[in-house]
């Protein structure tokens, strides 16, 4: 009788110790893919929003801006310092970037990008005006927008002269989004000045993928998306550039959990081929997003 009540022991116990195995395991997973859904879900909303006000430069017609700016046959270099007439050159590409960099390539200078990954810059401003009597901080850039013109303004930790209406006038915005060798999402503002640090938004991201969508002609209510839209990996040329009306944004996530089950795959998107190892953890996330602020030359 004893033999008998210690083998059912040992049965009990090993089924139960396989059953807290699987139960830890499946845990586990779940753990691992709601870090990927909440990181998917802030950076989907963070890059929408950004992206969709692409091109925002205040009230005024913005055929203003394209009368006012003599065309150049190349966009202008996302790196480059800012000053007035290089932003008013710059207005009318309100997204740009770089295709599939190339290894070493660093990020204005500075940090390393993912080799093979994509760069996108967006180019607009504040949402919020200034209050009345607001100072124009020192080294930053404004837009004061009427209906029919627009100038840009110089900060210098001053009240606007009274002649210009504060409550017209918006901060100047640019933005550099980029993937770090190191698997971690960034951006860069460009703040008094200058490229500010890059500032980490989400980590385990390990592909950062664009592509544009092109309308030959395009009004501002003209930023639904349809198919006749045609997608670029990479603009060819500046009127291209500025033919832009909608972003394809592809994110791989990876958790760094690893004991799942999932089979060894290979993911398809941008004209990209990615494996993915057994049992890794992932999310790729596709989305598009209307730039609303979009209006080309008929």
């Amino acid at each position: 009788e004893l033999m008998i009540a210690a083998a059912l022991s040992i049965f009990i116990v090993t089924i139960l110790n396989g059953i807290l195995v699987k139960t830890a395991k499946f845990m586990e997973e779940i753990k691992a893919t709601g870090n990927l859904l909440q990181t998917g879900q802030y950076l989907v909303s963070f890059l929408a929003n950004e992206v969709s006000m692409a091109g925002f430069y205040g009230e005024f017609d913005l055929s203003a801006l394209l009368g006012s700016v003599s065309p150049i046959s190349v966009p202008p270099e996302i790196c480059q310092t800012l000053n007035r007439p290089k932003i008013t050159e710059a207005m009318p590409y309100a997204v740009s970037g770089k295709n599939n960099v190339a290894k070493g390539y660093r990020i204005c200078g500075s940090e390393r990008v993912k080799p093979g990954t994509d760069v996108l810059l967006v180019r607009r401003v504040s949402a919020q005006k200034l209050t009345a009597k607001s100072k124009l901080k020192s080294g930053e850039f404004y837009v004061y927008s009427l209906v029919d013109n627009f100038d840009v303004l110089w900060g210098s930790d001053s009240i606007p002269s009274t002649e210009i209406n504060t409550v017209s006038i918006r901060q100047w915005q640019q933005t550099i989004y980029y993937l770090s060798a190191d698997n971690i999402f960034k951006r860069r503002r460009y703040l008094k000045g200058r490229y500010a640090p890059a500032e980490p938004l989400a980590e385990g991201v390990y592909d950062f993928q664009l592509e544009y969508g092109l309308r030959q002609k395009a009004t501002l209510e003209d930023c639904t998306l349809s198919t006749g839209l045609g997608f670029l990996a990479a603009p060819l040329s500046a009127a291209q550039w500025q033919q832009m009306v909608a972003v394809r944004v592809y994110l791989l996530l990876k958790d760094s959990w690893r004991g799942g089950d999932q089979p060894k795959i290979t993911l398809n998107y941008a004209n990209h081929q990615v494996e993915i190892a057994k049992g890794e953890t992932h999310k790729l996330l596709e989305f598009t997003v209307p730039i609303m602020n979009a209006q080309q030359k008929n």
